[in-house]
């Protein structure tokens, strides 16, 4: 959802007022409520699902829950939602916080004067308000639902149709809970909260939907604004507009009603008060010439709030607009949306430059004592495994202890570019640019003895990435557009300058533990011997790999792309597993291996962590999670705990011994072939496994199971698509079930009656046939194509192309028709 929609929304959450009820009781700790559905359509598993680790429930220093699985977490996760925080609004009472992400982890809510997790919801929305018993109204694809987070955590859903098709842009509730405003396009709608009727109809000049509606506390008055539009009035009791102020032309403009419902702020440069009952502003009110995003009327209407870009609050008279007084905002918080004040001004909420959230009392400054790191990254263990760091994105080493989580000494690496700093927790050193006289060189530091121990000169305007071995102290890697070679960390001499050729911008690249190998991303991916420069080979791959790791025992190199996670054999130059999340919005971001080379454990832009199996490329476990983007994993020396860092500024140690029940065994190749159709991924993979095994077999065998299917006729999805018009309700049903059990082949004939429905319902119906095209597959068809492909592809024997090339010339469109394709599109390259 848009930054500036999500402001939209939940500026009309603060603007509620305090409904009299007592204050709720507290939810110790509730489990993560996912609702039917939300998992489908924003999944997180891998195409080989693995299970979460069983045993008790373990807390941090802060006294919050762990993940399952994590022994330690440095940060605290107080306060913070994620990477993709959207809104933020206080609920009436003035004692909670509701936090909003454009992610599957929806909504949140929040203790304001500890800063503690009450309750949570994992749902996708578009628009959401909160309503005057607490509740949190929000609409999705269509539907509006109801969620209770004081009341057990209850979701209960309004019947379906409540909403038009294209959904609402901005709600609110009535102050009385009865009923609630939509903004739609060309209009609002209200609707009765009970029943979800439709209760009647406010017309809006122009065609934008309002971005921001709410109601007066006396029920009488309401109000929207769109981008750019000004202010529109409504009389609630006639249904007529009467009134339009101008407004700012900022996109969304923040208004806020007096309590006696008398009076509107509007928010702007300066901000303005109107009478409700005429368009000129109230005589003798001259507000101070300043940027006000956000205001908000004292619970005795006598004074204003207002928050300006700087995030500083000024209050004002409500009379006569002359600043009564003014609180700067603490320091680190950047006044921009989300941004809300709580009724009576008691609290200010806004997102800081952790990314976290911060709450505070505009008077003093006071507020939960939240431990608030920034983001993190390239973590590690130091040699004796006795402390742990990682680097923040401010340029520091943060350091802490491993066992419990207590934060030691933090250091400055002293680069010009905080940004550009490269950590090796192991040996202690960091590389950067730094700066002698006007030329920039590269600096390679010793952290915590503070000292300088190898420069490289660079080209101008160079600025490399740097990798350390993970076991070899006495070199590192630099990989530039010009500069690529391997270096001494004693001298900082070049031992092997590696011809590349030009690259734009700097390259990703590795060292192997022991030194002698090199792999760099220079489009394809090659691997050189330092000892004599040579290129030992090529490996083709994506164009733009995010990280490139070697295994300890340097047999595998592990590619990191946003969509998978490839092994190359180091023997061989040939790919050996692929690691797949599958569908869905979460992709890989980095990858680590244990110790001994037989595991692999990577991390997702979603926050999870999986540790697969090298030889077999099962996933054995999944850690679930972060609450933002993994961005580095690093092993101890034994392989026991695996140390994970994230843009949510924690690090957790993981229990890395932490292994599933022992897999059931596969009777033989029919019993595998019959695992390829089965939902759970788990056991799909142990069918997989098998079939691996015995290859020649596999490829007969799938070769005589899967006949190439038979095209379904034109003129019969024609016929089907026509009748999704039909008079007849049956015939319709009827249609679209048919539709969807042709699946992909139908996609295009939908596709088009989409683009040019000839009527709402048929819009509807396409429209839904097409998500569940787009919905990862669920049919057993269509997974025992794709896991059947994936075995060919992973054989690649000439015999396995021949079955993919005789699956690839089937019917346009259709399943096994486009795996296989895609199978011999990746194998290609491979010959």
């Amino acid at each position: 959802m848009p930054r500036a929609v999500a402001f939209a929304v939940l500026v009309a959450l603060a603007a509620l007022p305090a409904a009299g009820q007592p204050p709720p009781a507290a939810v110790p700790n509730p489990p993560r409520l996912l609702t039917p559905g939300d998992d489908a359509r924003h999944p997180r598993a891998a195409r080989s699902a693995a299970p979460t680790p069983a045993g008790p429930q373990r807390f941090d220093r802060n006294g919050d829950p762990l993940p399952a699985g994590a022994l330690v977490r440095f940060g605290s996760v107080r306060l913070r939602h994620g990477s993709a925080l959207t809104g933020l609004g206080f609920f009436p009472d003035a004692k909670h916080l509701l936090s909003t992400s454009a992610t599957e982890d929806g909504f949140r809510v929040w203790d304001a004067a500890t800063g503690k997790e009450v309750a949570r919801l994992a749902a996708p929305f578009a628009a959401a308000a909160v309503a005057p018993d607490r509740s949190v109204l929000f609409t999705f694809d269509g539907r509006v639902r109801v969620w209770e987070p004081f009341a057990g955590g209850r979701v209960r859903d309004l019947a379906p149709g409540t909403l038009p098709g294209e959904g609402a842009s901005a709600i609110a509730v009535h102050p009385e809970g009865k009923l609630f405003a939509a903004a739609v396009p060309n209009g609002i709608v209200l609707i009765d909260l009970a029943s979800g009727d439709r209760a009647g109809e406010l017309r809006v000049p122009g065609d934008q939907p309002p971005l921001r509606v709410g109601f007066s506390p006396d029920g009488r008055w309401l109000a929207a604004a769109g981008p750019r539009t000004g202010v529109w009035l409504w009389n609630l009791a006639t249904r007529r507009r009467v009134r339009t102020y101008p407004a700012s032309q900022n996109d969304v403009v923040d208004f806020a009603f007096s309590p006696d419902g008398t009076r509107l702020a509007i928010a702007g440069t300066p901000p303005v008060l109107y009478p409700t009952d005429s368009e000129e502003p109230v005589e003798g009110f001259h507000a101070p010439e300043v940027a006000a995003q956000v205001v908000r009327f004292a619970a005795d209407g006598k004074s204003i709030l207002t928050v300006q870009e700087d995030g500083s609050l000024s209050r004002l008279d409500a009379a006569t607009g002359q600043e009564k007084d003014a609180w700067a905002a603490p320091a680190g918080v950047t006044a921009q949306a989300p941004l809300t004040v709580a009724p009576g001004g008691v609290w200010v909420a806004a997102m800081d430059d952790t990314g976290g959230i911060r709450v505070w009392n505009p008077r003093d400054g006071s507020g939960p004592g939240v431990e608030r790191l920034p983001p993190m990254s390239d973590p590690g263990f130091s040699a004796d495994g006795k402390l742990a760091s990682a680097l923040a994105a401010d340029g520091r080493v943060m350091t802490f202890d491993p066992a419990t989580g207590k934060a030691g000494e933090s250091f400055a690496t002293e680069f010009v570019d905080e940004g550009g700093v490269f950590w090796d927790a192991r040996s202690g050193l960091a590389a950067g640019l730094g700066k002698v006289g006007d030329v920039t060189e590269l600096h390679v530091r010793d952290v915590m003895k503070r000292k300088l121990v190898a420069t490289v000169p660079l080209p101008a305007g160079e600025s490399p990435f740097v990798a350390f071995p993970p076991t070899d102290a006495t070199r590192f890697g630099v990989f530039g557009g010009t500069v690529t070679g391997v270096y001494s960390t004693q001298t900082g001499a070049q031992l092997r300058s590696l011809a590349v050729g030009p690259a734009e911008g700097r390259s990703v690249g590795a060292v192997s533990a022991d030194g002698r190998l090199v792999a760099v991303s220079a489009n394809p991916v090659a691997v050189y011997e330092v000892a004599t420069g040579r290129k030992r080979f090529e490996i083709p791959g994506p164009a733009d790999p995010q990280e490139l790791t070697f295994s300890p025992d340097g047999r595998w190199l592990a590619v990191v792309d946003a969509v998978e996670v490839t092994l190359f054999d180091l023997r061989t130059g040939t790919p050996g597993r692929r690691l797949s999340l599958g569908v869905g919005e979460a992709t890989f971001g980095c990858a680590a291996f244990t110790p001994d080379g037989a595991r692999v454990a990577t991390g997702s832009s979603g926050g999870v962590i999986t540790l697969w199996d090298v030889t077999t490329g099962d996933a054995l476990v999944s850690f679930d999670r972060h609450e933002g983007m993994v961005t580095g994993l690093r092993f101890s020396a034994d392989g026991t705990r695996l140390l994970s860092s994230s843009v949510d500024g924690t690090a957790l140690v993981w229990d890395a011994t932490a292994r599933p029940a022992p897999a059931a065994a596969v009777a033989g190749a029919v019993e595998a072939y019959e695992l390829l159709a089965t939902p759970d991924a788990a056991a799909a993979h142990r069918g997989i496994a098998y079939l691996l095994r015995t290859p020649d077999a596999a490829v007969k065998l799938l070769g005589e199971r899967i006949p190439v299917p038979t095209a379904v006729p034109a003129e019969r999805v024609a016929r089907l698509v026509a009748d999704l018009g039909h008079a007849e309700f049956p015939t319709r049903q009827a249609a679209a079930r048919e539709l969807g059990e042709i699946g992909a082949e139908a996609g295009p004939a939908l596709r088009a009656v989409a683009a040019a429905p000839p009527s709402a319902e048929v819009r509807r119906l396409a429209g839904d046939l097409l998500t569940r095209l787009a919905a990862p597959p669920t049919r057993p068809d269509d997974l025992r194509a794709i896991r059947a492909a994936e075995v060919l592809e992973t054989i690649g024997t000439p015999a396995a192309r021949a079955v993919l090339t005789r699956w690839a010339a089937g019917p346009a469109h259709h399943r096994l028709t486009t795996e296989a394709a895609a199978a011999l599109a990746r194998l290609s390259p491979r010959r």
